[in-house]
């Protein structure tokens, strides 16, 4: 998996409640199993980080969870991170994050 290659984008709505879900897989397409891992939305100078929960480690499912309370705080704009992934200590970054907050 190339981090070059690979960006996603996120929209939030002010005062919405949002859940990502997401799978992580291999360049073949099959799930990459993430026991034991920690994923993490890290963006650039920004509070919206986040720690994933892990819905399905075995088949690399997992999602990010915004409530209506943190969404209604956001700012509007667009913020860039990454996707990160920490097991056994070691840190890897798996994909580039646009994270968009729209009010609307």
């Amino acid at each position: 998996m190339s981090l070059n290659s690979i960006r996603t984008v996120l929209c939030l709505t002010k005062g919405d409640d949002q859940v990502f879900s997401m799978r992580l897989t291999n360049d073949a397409g099959l799930p990459v199993d993430i026991t034991g891992s920690t994923l993490l939305l890290d963006l650039r100078n920004d509070t919206r980080d986040r720690t994933a929960t892990i819905t399905d480690a075995v088949n690399g499912e997992f999602e990010f969870r915004y409530d209506s309370v943190d969404t209604e705080q956001m700012t509007p704009g667009t913020v860039y991170g990454v996707l990160a992934r920490i097991i056994g200590g070691e840190r890897t970054s798996l994909l580039r994050v646009t994270l968009r907050v729209e009010d609307i």
